[in-house]
């Protein structure tokens, strides 16, 4: 009798006629074991993260121009804080005024905190740097200490 479990085929054919109920318990095994789920997707990720990595972006150029569009757009709407952070992250990269040892994570919290702000008041406020990047004489760094959250004019 126990032998039949071991059977792939019976094992098949018994998951096809109760598929819902299998498909039930592990949505509620899901629910009840949060921590475990999260701990097994970030395992399964670092295990395959190349083969990952290189699936999602040949899907990703598959898909037409308008479409990978509106899915930027949605993103940077989404998350208005990262977006600002990385454009200006990368202005500065090409300006060749952010050090290679800056803590970046320090810096996105002030593009973050920028647009917290303007959403709790409802007035724009940007990322300034006090000794500016291009001045006459004398530049600035894109570096935590130069920064500053101040409402736009």
């Amino acid at each position: 009798m126990a032998g039949r479990y071991l059977d792939p085929a019976y094992k098949r054919k018994h998951y096809l006629a109760n598929k819902e109920k299998y498909i039930a318990k592990a949505k509620e095994w899901k629910k009840n074991n949060p921590d475990k789920v999260k701990d097994s997707s970030a395992r399964r990720y670092q295990k395959d993260k190349d083969r990952i990595l290189e699936v999602s972006s040949a899907y990703y150029k598959t898909l037409p121009p308008e479409v990978r569009r509106a899915r930027e757009k949605r993103w940077r709407d989404n998350n208005p804080g990262r977006s600002a952070y990385l454009c200006a992250a990368r202005r500065s990269r090409i300006k060749q005024q952010q050090p290679p040892w800056v803590d970046e994570k320090e810096i996105q919290g002030f593009y973050e905190m920028a647009a917290r702000v303007s959403a709790c008041l409802g007035i724009k406020h940007h990322v300034d740097h006090i000794y500016p990047l291009a001045g006459r004489k004398s530049k600035g760094l894109h570096v935590p200490w130069n920064l500053q959250v101040i409402p736009a004019s």
